[in-house]
């Protein structure tokens, strides 16, 4: 429920505060969400599609990849705070009583990562607003976010543990790399489905990034 998301906000700050300065050593694993991430597996991709089906998007997520790769690089990244995340941020890792979370489980994924990961996750799975037209539900992503509930989240989390200007900055281009990364995976994965269903998913990353560009959370 969209009152819920502002207890989320506010329970993943605390726990980001929490595990600040943690001093044990974690498994070291790559950024989740870095946009170099987006070119290795877009050309993954353009290598694989020796009949061209999905050039013209293919040749689209190259671009936006190298576009946020420039104004997001890696050097940028690691300086972004960064704690020891929870990495796997979803419904079913929280529980609530009523419109509060009253239990945060499943910590077989936390990395040091930029803490903004676990926010991003969070809109994702807790904002999610409504789909446009003919939006194919065999997709990644149910549709973008919904503003208001994303607001809440984001402001609860601001109120507990402030967001500095760079992560304010950055946290529009970690979406657009989560969506389109979803997506780029998911062509990834199915490599025996039909080229009209992978044209569809990657439009469907497409209209999402595309979405965010245009979009003041």
């Amino acid at each position: 429920r969209a009152s819920q998301s502002a207890s989320v906000g506010e329970v993943l700050a605390e726990y980001h505060q929490a595990v600040d300065g943690f001093p044990g050593k974690p498994v070291v694993q790559p950024p989740r969400y870095n946009p170099s991430i987006l070119l290795g597996l877009t050309e993954r991709l353009l290598q694989r599609d020796v009949l061209g089906d999905l050039t013209p998007q293919l040749s689209w997520y190259d671009r936006r990849a190298a576009e946020l790769h420039a104004r997001l690089t890696d050097k940028e990244y690691d300086t972004l705070p960064h704690v020891l995340i929870h990495g796997d941020v979803h419904r079913d890792n929280m529980l609530f009583l009523g419109d509060h979370v009253s239990g945060l489980l499943d910590f077989d994924q936390v990395a040091i990562d930029a803490r903004i990961i676990d926010v991003a996750d969070a809109l994702v799975d807790f904002a999610q607003g409504q789909p446009p037209q003919n939006w194919s539900p065999w997709g990644v992503y149910s549709g973008p976010l919904d503003i208001e509930r994303a607001r809440m989240l984001l402001d609860s989390y601001d109120t507990a543990s402030p967001l500095t200007k760079t992560e304010c900055s950055a946290l529009p281009m970690i979406l657009e790399v989560l969506w389109l990364q979803g997506n780029l995976r998911r062509v990834l994965t199915t490599s025996e489905a039909e080229p009209d269903y992978h044209i569809e998913v990657l439009e469907q990353g497409r209209w999402l990034a595309e979405w965010m560009q245009k979009t003041r959370l």
